[in-house]
């Protein structure tokens, strides 16, 4: 049995109609920052104000002080937020001001200011030189990021945008840092009786995390079409780890199935971050009873995994979500509080509300996430359900876009009569398709 606790309550919205035809996993480092921040700008400013502040010194508080040498600062601290040709210009106003001072003060010898000016110069030139060096590590960094997240890419691939009456989005929101992937990995597959998915975070980062996120989904992907139940595809990705993994490694993770009329989804929990539903304008977090261990620690069990039905009624929505949502921490140290979410509960398309609860999470924050993310939303639409016993789903002939109780648009005559054409025509293609040839036997 799941129990469920954390309650949290809001306002539920209209459904509307996602008209992507697949879900594409989009890739984001972090929010788009504005044209020009107020901290960059400040940045940017610093080296000149830095110049400008030791020339008023020098001007106006003490003439016979040598403060030239200072306006080495101001090329130091360009290369240091900026580029080459802020650097370059950083270092011409110094050297600038260095001979205005000079003459202005008229003070000293020509061999002090030859030195202030070597001073000045030589910063300048290192300055440079380092700024040029980060240029191109940043270069070849991203160009190494890049490669990484197609890669990852390709090793997720898009999901379906509707699997009968339930609607689905991704999101997978990347980190930066030292230009290391995740292994967070995520797999829907349809099936005739409903569809069965995964969500799941490998322990540890870069290639070998990228291969056993590869190993696990190829695993899942062979076996969610024809295993018997949720146990028996853990079990066989299990199989699969144990000719990979170490003793120390393992994989948290999510597997579920949404029956045919997305009215039911079973969960099986492998020590992953629980679910968070949102159903009836209230959000709580389903957690399995017996909480499962992570997938390649399943020899170190005393019972097997729990696997629970959970109603999943119209309007209902279910977000699966990684660690790096959940741990997502600001300059404070607190973590993302992920039930205070209020996006989940305006009722709007999965798509829309991932979209906010990233802005949401980058926020909190305040930079680029230091660890991958990956969520999934599944949303069940009323306007894609059966109607409900004993009503007309057809409606009286004439009647044209009146709803009916159970939210199915009636059909007119026409309508029905076109519709029953189709799916003549489809009937003798089928029929056509399957008859054996002449002098064949019917195949039993």
């Amino acid at each position: 049995m799941f129990e469920t606790h954390r309650v949290i309550r809001g306002k539920r919205g209209k459904a509307g109609r996602d008209r992507t035809p697949d879900h594409v996993p989009r890739v984001s480092a972090g929010p788009e920052p504005p044209l020009r921040s107020t901290r960059q700008f400040a940045l940017d400013a610093l080296p000149f104000v830095i110049m400008a502040v030791v020339a008023l010194v020098a001007i106006f508080v003490d003439r016979g002080s040598e403060l030239l040498p200072l306006l080495a600062l101001g090329p130091a601290f360009a290369a240091v937020s900026g580029g080459v040709r802020k650097t370059v210009v950083a270092g011409t106003v110094a050297f600038a001001l260095c001979a205005v001072m000079a003459a202005y003060q008229m003070m000293g010898s020509w061999d002090n200011y030859a030195l202030d000016s070597a001073t000045v110069a030589g910063v300048t030139v290192a300055a440079v030189m380092a700024s040029t060096l980060r240029a191109r590590r940043a270069r070849e960094l991203a160009e190494v990021r890049a490669i990484a997240e197609v890669a990852q890419q390709v090793v997720l691939g898009p999901i379906p945008a509707a699997v009968s009456s339930v609607r689905l989005a991704v999101r997978y929101m990347s980190a930066t840092s030292h230009a290391q992937i995740g292994g967070d990995l995520y797999e829907v597959v349809p099936a005739l009786d409903g569809c069965r998915l995964i969500i799941g975070d490998v322990q540890g980062k870069g290639l070998l995390a990228v291969k056993t996120a590869a190993a696990v989904l190829g695993a899942f992907r062979e076996s969610a079409h024809d295993a018997a139940d949720l146990a028996v595809i853990a079990d066989r990705i299990e199989l699969s780890l144990s000719r990979q993994l170490t003793a120390e490694q393992f994989v948290t993770a999510v597997l579920a199935e949404v029956s045919s009329d997305g009215s039911k989804i079973q969960l099986l929990s492998c020590g992953h971050p629980p679910p968070l539903l949102i159903s009836s304008g209230t959000g709580r977090f389903v957690e399995p009873a017996l909480p499962g261990l992570p997938l390649g620690l399943a020899h170190l069990a005393e019972f097997p995994r729990d696997v629970t039905t959970l109603p999943f009624g119209p309007g209902d929505q279910l977000l699966f979500y990684t660690d790096g949502v959940s741990e997502a921490r600001n300059t404070a140290g607190d973590f993302y509080p992920l039930s205070e979410h209020q996006a989940l509960l305006a009722g709007q398309q999965p798509e829309a509300v991932l979209d906010r609860l990233q802005q949401d999470v980058l926020r909190h924050v305040g930079h680029a996430l230091d660890d991958d993310a990956a969520m999934l939303l599944l949303r069940r639409e009323p306007a894609l359900m059966p109607p409900a016993p004993g009503v007309n789903q057809l409606g009286p002939a004439g009647s044209r876009g009146r709803l009916a109780p159970s939210g199915v648009r009636d059909l007119s005559a026409a309508e029905l009569a076109q519709k029953r054409v189709a799916l003549g025509a489809a009937g003798r293609s089928t029929w056509a398709a399957r008859r054996p040839p002449r002098g064949g036997r019917q195949p039993p």
